[in-house]
């Protein structure tokens, strides 16, 4: 089920458009709008074939100190990837090698090479908060994403920035992790009345 929900958001987010941006975040100044930037999020496979997710962020140029600065988007500067992928791989490539975790992501249907793995796990992203779910590590980033998805309710491309990398999570995603929690719980319960069963009295 977990990579369902995670193949669904990512999906979602096509089309997306990242247009938030109050001030210039290298000096404060007043920003005027610049122009738009196609940045790929993901690629995933659907139905065999690669399917590349694409975002919208808005550039801004800054009246003040003549910079051009991104609206807030699920990028981590200099990257080309979204940051919840990213997330996922820096939390894993500690516990697994990186061809499984590349392995994992293809399991959600996402498509990443090995080697990309490894560039982006010895990157330096900062502390990446996490839950440990279904025998990996789970970012909160990727959490945040699902329930903002989910929780919409509304076709077609979102508008908007959503709250990636936060180490803080709104109510409503203590529901998400209140569901995905039973689940694992049921899966853990499903697996020990299996063992009783086999084992003999």
């Amino acid at each position: 089920m977990l990579s369902d929900l995670v193949y669904g958001a990512v999906v979602s987010l096509d089309g997306a458009v990242y247009a938030d941006l109050d001030a210039c975040p290298y000096c404060g100044g007043e920003v005027k709008g610049h122009d738009i930037r196609r940045k790929r999020f993901a690629t995933v496979i659907e139905n065999r074939q690669q399917r590349t997710i694409f975002v919208f962020v808005h550039r801004y140029y800054c009246t003040v100190c003549g910079r051009l600065c991104y609206a807030k988007s699920p990028f981590y500067p200099g990257t080309r990837l979204g940051s919840p992928i990213i997330d996922f791989c820096v939390v894993n490539a500690r516990l697994f090698p990186y061809h499984h975790v590349s392995k994992l992501l293809e399991h959600m249907h996402i498509l990443l090479d090995r080697g990309s793995v490894r560039n982006y796990a010895k990157g330096h992203f900062g502390d990446v908060p996490f839950l440990d779910m279904y025998g990996m590590r789970i970012p909160l980033s990727l959490l945040s994403l699902i329930e903002s998805a989910f929780s919409s309710g509304k076709e077609g491309p979102v508008i908007g920035a959503i709250p990636f990398g936060s180490g803080r999570l709104p109510p409503a995603n203590r529901a998400l992790l209140s569901l995905l929690g039973g689940l694992e719980e049921g899966n853990k319960r499903n697996k020990q009345e299996k063992k009783e069963k086999r084992e003999p009295c």
